[in-house]
C-alpha cells in the first residue's frame, strides 16, 4: 500500500502538470478574416513594374504593362505609363495604349478615362477594330475558340480610323469624329461623324458621307446607317446612289470591247478631178469708207448713165408695124 500511493500520487503530479503546461502553451484560436467585398463600380490597377503612391492628394503612378479595371464593367485599359487620381476616379495613360471592351479593340496614343460617367476618350492616331478573332476581351480570352458556324457567319470585322473615339463602356457606344475611315469587308466610307453601336454591331455616319460598297456603288448624304450583321446600308435623308454601267468587281480591269472597223474614206482619181473647172472667184463687196456719207457716193445730178447698145432683134421689135402706120 505504501509502494502504490506514492505510484497514484506520482500520476496525479504528472497529470496536473499536463493540463497546467498545456493551458498556457495552447495558441487561441484565431478568427477567419473577415472577406474583402468589391463593390460595383470600384476600380483596381496592377501593374508589373514600379509604382508610387501619394497619399496626401490620392495621386498614384504606374509603369510596365499597367492593366485596370472596373468592377461590374466589360473593359480592360493597358498602358505602360498611368496616373490615376483616387479622388476624381479619373485616370491619363499614355505608352502602348490599349482598350479592350466585350468585342473591340481600340489603340491610341493618349488616354483619359473618367470612372464616374463611364467615358474613356482616345486620341492620336486612333484605330477601333471589332469582331475581329482577337478583337474585345471575348477574343483574347482563353476559350475563344469554342465557335459555332452560324457564329462565324456573323463575324464581320470592321475598322475605324480616326483622330479621336469616345467610347461609353456602359451602354457600349462609341463617338468617333476626326479624319474618318471606315473599312468593313469591301465596305468603305468617310464622314465626319460616326457613332457606333457595339451591343447592336450598327454604325450611323454623319455629315459629308461617301459609302461605296464592293459593287462599286457609291452613296452620298448627310446621314447612312450600316447594319454590318444584315449587310444593309440605308439612309432617312436625301441620297444619291452611284450605281456603275457594269458588274466587275472593286479592282479588276474592264473587260476588252471588240474593235470596230471604220472604212477608210474613198480616194478621188486625179483624171477625175481635172474635169472639174476651179470654183469661180467670189464677187468683192464694195463698203463705203469710213467718214464718207451716201451722198458722197451717189452719181452727180447732171451725169446721165450710159446707154446700152441693144441688140439688133430688140431694135426691129420696137419699131411700128407697117399696119400702125397713119395713112
Amino acid at each position: 500500500m505504501k509502494k502504490i500511493f506514492p505510484l497514484l500520487s506520482g500520476l496525479a503530479v504528472c497529470g496536473l502538470w499536463y493540463l497546467w503546461s498545456g493551458a498556457v502553451v495552447a495558441q487561441p484560436t484565431v478568427p477567419a478574416k473577415p472577406e474583402t467585398t468589391r463593390r460595383d463600380g470600384d476600380v483596381t490597377l496592377r501593374n508589373r513594374g514600379r509604382a508610387v503612391y501619394y497619399p496626401p492628394k490620392g495621386i498614384s503612378q504606374m509603369w510596365d504593362n499597367v492593366r485596370i479595371t472596373q468592377q461590374g464593367k466589360d473593359f480592360i485599359l493597358y498602358a505602360d505609363e498611368m496616373t490615376y487620381n483616387e479622388n476624381t476616379r479619373q485616370a491619363v495613360a499614355t505608352k502602348n495604349l490599349r482598350v479592350e471592351s466585350r468585342d473591340s479593340t481600340i489603340k491610341g496614343d493618349k488616354i483619359f478615362a473618367d470612372f464616374n460617367t463611364h467615358v474613356i476618350t482616345i486620341q492620336g492616331n486612333v484605330v477601333m477594330t471589332s469582331h475581329g478573332e482577337k478583337d474585345g476581351i471575348r477574343g483574347s480570352a482563353s476559350n475563344a475558340s469554342n465557335k459555332s458556324v452560324r457564329g462565324e457567319l456573323r463575324h464581320k470585322p470592321s475598322r475605324l480610323n480616326c483622330t479621336r473615339i469616345d467610347y461609353n463602356y456602359e451602354n457600349r457606344q462609341a463617338v468617333v469624329t476626326g479624319n474618318i475611315q471606315m473599312i468593313q469587308d469591301d465596305n468603305k466610307g468617310t464622314c465626319d461623324r460616326i457613332v457606333f453601336d457595339e451591343a447592336q454591331n450598327v454604325v450611323q455616319l454623319f455629315g459629308n458621307v461617301v459609302f461605296r460598297n464592293g459593287e462599286r456603288q457609291t452613296m452620298r448624304s448627310s446621314k447612312i446607317t450600316v447594319w454590318i450583321d444584315q449587310d444593309k446600308v440605308g439612309s432617312d435623308k436625301p441620297i444619291t446612289i452611284e450605281i456603275p454601267n457594269d458588274k466587275r468587281p472593286a479592282g479588276a480591269p474592264a473587260a476588252p470591247q471588240p474593235k470596230v472597223e471604220v472604212p477608210k474614206a474613198p480616194v478621188i482619181p486625179e483624171d477625175v478631178l481635172k474635169d472639174f473647172p476651179p470654183p469661180p472667184a467670189p464677187v468683192p463687196t464694195m463698203a463705203p469708207d469710213a467718214g464718207e456719207s451716201d451722198e458722197d457716193n451717189d452719181p452727180p445730178a447732171d451725169d446721165k448713165p450710159a446707154e446700152v447698145a441693144k441688140p439688133a432683134e430688140a431694135a426691129e421689135a420696137d419699131k411700128p408695124a407697117e399696119a400702125d402706120k397713119p395713112a
